[in-house]
């Protein structure tokens, strides 16, 4: 290859990847978070963007922060638990089972609900614990510092 590789990626997805990110504030990487918030500025540069359409990217971009980090806070003082759910369709229940062995090798924190059978396949739905931001956002609503 030449030519380095380039990626790009429209503030829509940036910002999808920001609010899911945000909503586990303390699970997820700096790196993830900066870059994202990073490409909004250079792509704001590039478009040359006048003041209003800069003021509506800056909205954007701080709603997909600030929303889902605020909702996360308020279920954890109500003492919600925090879940990143997702699902997966498998053809076998094995399948799912070695999924979950894995998971738990890895130390991750799932509760597997129970199968639903969708003609050939089965689907699974998933509620992966994000420990780290449940804990802080916890110890915080108890009095203790960042």
């Amino acid at each position: 290859m030449v030519l380095q590789p380039m990626k790009y990626t429209t503030s829509q997805s940036n910002c999808a990847d920001l609010e899911h990110a945000f909503k586990f504030y303390n699970d997820t990487g700096r790196d993830y978070l900066f870059s994202r918030i990073v490409r909004e500025g250079f792509q704001s540069v590039e478009w040359n963007e006048n003041d209003e359409e800069l003021q509506k990217r800056c909205i954007q971009l701080g709603q997909s922060i600030l929303i889902p980090m605020v909702e996360t806070i308020n279920k954890v003082g109500c003492g919600e638990r925090i879940t990143d759910d997702v699902q997966i369709r498998v053809k076998s229940l094995h399948t799912a089972g070695k999924f979950k062995n894995y998971l738990q090798r890895l130390g991750v924190e799932a509760v597997f609900e129970e199968p639903v059978k969708e003609d050939d396949q089965y689907l699974v739905r998933i509620k992966k614990l994000n420990k780290s931001t449940n804990d802080k956002t916890e110890s915080i609503w108890k009095g203790d510092y960042w």
